[in-house]
Parts: structure tokens; sequence; C-alpha cells
């Protein structure tokens, strides 16, 4: 056998054993992507687990940690935590002050 009909049956073999991808993913969704010095800096921050091309929300768990870096600075954000019902699935919601604009890594 050359080696084009073995390359031509190795890609026919991955497209024949490949599915679809049903992944889940954690999300942290912020109320607002910006926020200016004449704007309000109070955020709010979603946390939820979901099946996002299904529609479908999951059990999210209380993270074991949840923090913001700003500024150079880390901030714990996990007592701010407070649960809510997304879909009747457990999420979670905080709502902190942004100390300026530049980048906020939750």
């Amino acid at each position: 056998m050359t080696v084009f009909p073995r390359a031509v049956l190795a890609v026919a073999l991955v497209f024949c054993v490949a599915g679809p991808a049903f992944a889940h993913f954690g999300m942290v969704i912020p109320s607002r992507t910006m926020i200016s010095s004449e704007t309000e800096k109070n955020i709010e921050v979603d946390l939820f687990f979901r099946h996002p091309f299904e529609g479908q929300s999951m059990h999210l768990a209380k993270p074991k940690a949840f923090t913001l870096y700003e500024g150079g600075k880390k901030r714990d954000l996990l007592p701010l935590l407070t649960p809510v019902g997304r879909d009747g699935f457990e999420s979670w919601k905080a709502r902190c002050r942004l100390e300026r604009p530049g980048l906020a890594v939750f």
C-alpha cells in the first residue's frame, strides 16, 4: 500500500470515529464588559455551568476560590458569592466594585 491510500484511509477513519462534541463549560459572565471613569463601577458577575450549544444548564457547586486580579492586586471574592437559580439548577452571582478602568481578571 502506498502512502497516498494510507493517508486517505487515516482521514476517513478519523471522520468515521469522530462524533459531535457535547462539551460543557464553566462560565463567568460580567454584567458589563467595559467601565470608564464616568460610568458606574459596580458590576455583577454570574457563574454557571452549561451546555451552551444545547441551551441546557447544569448544577454548579460553590467554587473553592473566586478571585479578582485588578491593577496588580489580588482580591478574594468568595465571600461575595450568593446562590441563584438558573433554569432550575444552582449557580452563583457576585456583586463587586472595580477600582478603576483597566484589565480585571476573574
